[in-house]
């Protein structure tokens, strides 16, 4: 067959059909060149159009025994009459009589022409050694090509270097051979190596080579230059300053533009090691990566934008230039690229630049979609990316600005931004550093965040930053990884507004420490929203203070479902305040050792349902109370739950304490069976009446609801709980006809009513 791997090696191909078997309808000649079968059984056979064609056996069969075989080469049919080359496949032409059977029949030749697995692993098919001479290579394939096929791939061993415009030979034609639609220059074919060719209804696509040490392109042969193209960390690059001025202020677009044409699609590095001034919108192909060394740097003209089509390289020092008042921007990128503020001049000495600011947005910009619609709702052509920064010192003069899908990263808390401006109520965003929103309103935003950060508002040398960071409508993805939050007297951390939607936010390994200034919050955070709730994951995050002071933590607001992973408070008034119907969850909350606390948590005056607190592993340590209640004074709200698991409202579902007492008429609190608020106390007052203390005072008596479960041996038993006063619970146990009598045991459970 002529069908090879899905590649057409002629215009003709091998048919099939099952089950195709007949008889002669008229007996034929050894001579015959046609035969025809039985009314209406051709159709069983394949059509044939285009040079198709299919293979035919016919047999004479005598008791069974197939007598005489011919194989023949069907290469016409009409209804059932067919056309044939007789005597295929080392067989004989016979003469054959009416009845006879012609069936399409597995044949040796046929199934031979099917690729086997080693022809198919080595793609033998496609692949010959050059026979032609340079400039001109010919292969020939077995089977050989009766005409081109678009789209085949033919592998080939040059046998000869090319010395300048070359042809290959498929067997089927010889026709021009160029690379990137270009005619070949000296150098791009070697002797011994392994190309691919593929036909593209005009002329041969080469593959598999890229431009050779010292070669020259076409363009450079046009213009009787020297060769460029020299190997950079295994790739070809061009030296920029070769075509270009350079010397910062005159216009260098021509010369960009030149390289672009002389690298003619190929990947490859432009080297910049002089100032390129370039005044003109420009967007850099992505076939070039610009690589900036020594004095390289690339300044844009007044109001030009330059895209570069790929991230450059480049070491911790600037290389663009906005003196000038034009922009740079990565285009297209994805939201994982990465790109370093100081290639725009941000300087973490500690004194260089007092504004890192300029820098950082300028960085920010460049990968938020650029000049025609930055970061809203997501940038365009997906735009977004991570802005890094060094070690070191950054001072910011006014509010850094980040948009959609941008993240802000430092170097392992070896990096800080630290506010620097007298005034900063007249920031971008007032009294804020770093401000996280869509410039175009307060959007949504998504993969956005700030990591590996120390951030510093500087007081109270400063005392103006109200907010580190601010951010209206951080959502999924968005948050605050390993920093650090310090010397800030407002709050570290403001979300603002929230949007509709299920949305989780993160905070984690993150610290706060405000020093020693009166009323400052960690993280403030409202949703305003009258439907979607927001998570707010705290997992593995310290809220601290040099003194107690009016410190908050953690303080939300309305529609947040707080999940607490290992949040731990030292020396601040309140850990956790809840506001609205804001909820706690989650496992892990502690209070520290240092003493100062004065609630783990505090629900204020608007905390209302569903608002709920359910918190597993929680350590009041030497905080004064576990939970405060502006609306609700319940004492054992002060305590630490025995199992460390706090549920506040109170529910059915989690007793205050348990008990159980064994003793009859000297009755004692069973070793190992107390937990809770209820003390070790029990007083026997009469027959069938014992009195439990309780550890801590409830309001009143009517603050408690109490199940018992009374079990003497052998004794069918009645109980039941009667609080006495906020303090004290009577317990009476009666035999089945209600007559008081001293149970041997029972077992106690007592919870705060809803």
């Amino acid at each position: 067959m002529l069908a090879v791997n899905g590649y057409a090696h002629a215009a003709a191909i091998q048919l099939f059909s099952n089950n195709a078997s007949t008889t002669l309808a008229t007996p034929i000649s050894s001579g015959s060149t046609s035969l025809a079968v039985i009314s209406g059984t051709g159709s069983l056979f394949p059509a044939l159009s285009g040079g198709n064609w299919f293979i035919g056996t016919l047999e004479h069969v005598v008791s069974g025994s197939v007598t005489a075989t011919e194989i023949v080469k069907v290469t016409a049919r009409s209804g059932d009459t067919m056309t044939i080359v007789r005597g295929q496949e080392n067989t004989s032409p016979l003469t054959w009589s009416a009845g006879d059977i012609f069936a399409l029949l597995p044949t040796a030749g046929g199934l031979s022409q099917f690729v086997q697995t080693t022809q198919a692993q080595a793609e033998s098919y496609n692949f010959a050694q050059d026979t032609g001479s340079a400039n001109a290579y010919s292969v020939v394939l077995t089977p050989a090509l009766a005409a081109h096929v678009i789209g085949m791939p033919i592998r080939w061993k040059a046998a000869h270097a090319n010395t300048g415009v070359s042809n290959f030979n498929d067997g089927a034609g010889l026709a021009s051979l160029v690379l990137g639609g270009q005619s070949l220059t000296p150098g791009y074919i070697s002797a011994g190596v392994v190309y691919t060719s593929i036909w593209d209804g005009a002329q041969f696509q080469l593959k598999d080579s890229t431009p050779p040490f010292n070669a020259q392109t076409a363009a450079e042969i046009a213009a009787s230059e020297t060769p460029n193209s020299y190997q950079f960390f295994g790739r070809p690059w061009l030296w920029f300053s070769r075509y270009c001025t350079c010397d910062g202020s005159t216009d260098d677009s021509a010369s960009l533009t030149q390289a672009v044409a002389i690298a003619n699609g190929a990947n490859m590095a432009l080297l910049i090691d002089s100032p390129a001034y370039i005044n003109s919108n420009f967007i850099l192909p992505a076939n070039l990566q610009m690589v900036f060394v020594g004095a390289g740097t690339l300044k844009p003209g007044p109001g030009k934008n330059i895209a570069l089509g790929q991230l450059p390289q480049a070491g911790l020092w600037q290389i663009f230039d906005y003196s000038a008042g034009g922009t740079v921007q990565m285009s297209p990128i994805d939201r994982t690229s990465e790109v370093w503020g100081e290639w725009w001049g941000a300087n973490g000495d500690g004194t260089t630049n007092l504004a890192n600011d300029v820098p950082i947005n300028a960085a920010l910009w460049s990968i938020s979609g650029g000049p025609s619609n930055p970061g809203v709702n997501g940038g365009i052509n997906g735009a977004g990316g991570v802005v890094k920064l060094g070690a070191g010192e950054f001072f910011i003069s006014n509010t850094v600005i980040m948009q959609n899908y941008t993240t802000l990263r430092g170097l392992n808390n070896w990096t800080l931004i630290k506010a620097k401006a007298i005034n900063w109520a007249l920031a971008t965003v007032p009294g804020t550093m770093i401000n996280a929103s869509n410039p175009a309103g307060n959007f949504s935003m998504f993969d956005s965040r700030i990591e590996n950060m120390r951030l510093d508002a500087n007081a109270p040398t400063i005392t103006g930053v109200g907010q580190i960071v601010n951010s209206y409508g951080w959502q999924n993805r968005c948050g605050l990884f390993n920093d650090v939050f310090i010397n800030y007297q407002g709050i570290g951390f403001n979300y603002q507004h929230g949007y509709g939607g299920a949305a989780v936010l993160e905070i984690a390994n993150t610290d706060f420490f405000p020093n020693d200034f009166s009323g400052a919050t960690g993280v403030s955070a409202v949703n305003d929203g009258s439907v979607g709730w927001l998570k707010l994951l705290v997992r593995n995050t310290v809220f601290a203070s040099g003194g107690v002071n009016a410190t908050i933590g953690l303080l939300v607001n309305n529609r947040i479902i707080v999940d607490s992973q290992n949040t731990d408070c030292e020396t601040i008034q309140t850990c956790i305040q809840l506001n609205g119907v804001a909820t706690l969850t989650g496992s892990g909350l502690s209070g520290g050792g240092a003493s100062g606390i004065n609630a783990m948590i505090h629900v204020g005056s608007t905390w209302t349902a569903p608002g709920l607190i359910d918190v597993s592993g929680v350590q009041v340590g030497a905080a004064a109370a576990m939970i405060t209640d502006a609306n609700r004074s319940y004492a054992y709200l002060a305590l630490e739950p025995a199992d460390g698991h706090v549920v506040h409202p109170s529910t059915m579902s989690k007793p205050l304490c348990t008990v159980r007492v064994t003793g009859g008429s000297s009755p004692v609190i069973a070793s190992g069976q107390n937990t809770g608020v209820c003390s070790n106390t029990v007083t026997h007052i009469a027959t069938g009446q014992n009195r439990i203390t309780l550890s801590t005072s409830m309001d009143s008596a009517s603050d408690m609801i109490g199940l018992v479960n009374s079990q003497s041996s052998g004794t069918a038993e009645l109980a039941q709980v009667v609080p006495v006063d906020a303090t004290h619970v009577d317990i009476y146990t009666y035999t089945a006809a209600g007559t008081p009598f001293d149970s041997s045991s029972f077992f106690v459970q007592l919870f705060h009513t809803p």
